[in-house]
């Protein structure tokens, strides 16, 4: 399977600050260093695309490289993918043992690009090259990737970890052991539950993961955990994200579609494209046809920018999609005030 990843990330320039506090990659040591933070795991095998516009990073594109050799095939539906990307210049990465492959991968896809490409970068293992004649292979060393860890990492960065597409996939995935014994399988669509839950901003705790995971199984809590999710703060989303994949993994395969799209959808608008790739495949392979579920398949994979969905959600009002109606809530800010922004 190919994956195709975009995800949007941290500002990126090509100085190494700003007044503005922006975060400048300005040697190819501190690219190669940066991906595993941008991308939220370590890629392998992989073409890696920086799109940037007024050299802030918009998205990081990333796909499995082709079992055969470089050919224009793979090069055009790879930059096809990115067709509604509003970018103004690109920086390659091929991430790869196969040097010589990743070599004419980068040139070939910056052959094919409408944008200025900033560069194009080879990375094998700890070292890392221009993709041109006169590139000489550079060591990426302690203090680039120390370097890098205090500038991308999160708090959950604080023990290095080495982590792969396949442990992201794992976030998603049924694990028995995060099963409850007393668990109820049964849907339940308690609304006015679930608003509260959402509004009081803390789902770290069982009784609120447990909300989420139990409401958000159905059509109605899902809708309402990405009407909610529009509306709030990107930090925000990206709590409630955790608690979304905890219920995943609690969520017995073939109950999981909802929960699962919902999820992605929370991390798409978190700018995780990983993860909500992620969430979409499990989403799809329990329901092929979920509706919402193809659609932002349809929109991942066009690119589109993730503010377009978010804003599209926040515009419609509560009382007529009928969410917050069923959930008993006389009034949306009686709830939402502490825990959202109507941005």
């Amino acid at each position: 399977m190919n994956h195709n990843d975009a995800t949007a990330a941290q500002a990126i320039t090509p100085t190494p600050t700003t007044s503005s506090g922006a975060v400048g990659l300005a040697t190819p040591q501190a690219v190669a260093a940066a991906l595993p933070h941008l991308m939220g795991f370590h890629p392998r095998e992989s073409l890696i695309c920086l799109w940037l516009r007024k050299h802030e990073l918009l998205v990081v594109q990333r796909a499995d490289l082709p079992d055969g050799t470089a050919d224009d095939t793979y090069v055009s539906a790879y930059l096809q993918a990115a067709t509604n990307i509003e970018a103004d210049e690109a920086l390659l990465v091929c991430v790869s043992r196969r040097t010589e492959l990743g070599l004419k991968l980068v040139q070939r896809a910056g052959d094919q690009m409408n944008v200025r490409v900033r560069g194009g970068l080879v990375v094998s293992g700890n070292r890392v090259r221009a993709a041109n004649s006169a590139g000489e292979w550079l060591w990426i060393s302690t203090h680039d990737r120390q370097r890098a860890a205090r500038i991308f990492g999160s708090k959950a960065d604080a023990k290095p970890v080495r982590r792969t597409r396949g442990d992201v996939v794992r976030e998603v995935d049924f694990d028995e052991s995060s099963t409850r014994k007393d668990q109820d399988d049964s849907p339940q669509s308690h609304l006015g539950g679930l608003l509260r839950v959402l509004a009081g901003g803390d789902w770290s705790g069982e009784k609120p993961r447990r909300t989420i995971r139990d409401v958000g199984v159905t059509t109605q809590g899902r809708d309402l955990i990405l009407w909610w999710c529009a509306r709030a703060h990107i930090a925000q989303r990206q709590e409630l994200l955790e608690a979304l994949l905890a219920g995943l993994r609690a969520t017995r395969p073939g109950r999981a579609a909802h929960l699962a799209c919902a999820a992605a959808g929370a991390a798409w608008m978190s700018g995780d494209g990983v993860r909500a790739n992620a969430a979409l495949d499990r989403c799809l392979s329990e329901e092929p046809w979920h509706p919402l579920g193809r659609m932002l398949e349809t929109a991942m994979a066009a690119a589109l920018p993730p503010s377009a969905f978010s804003q599209m959600l926040s515009e419609f009002e509560p009382d007529v999609v009928g969410l917050v109606h069923q959930a008993g809530a006389a009034g949306v800010d009686e709830f939402t005030v502490p825990g959202y922004s109507p941005a």
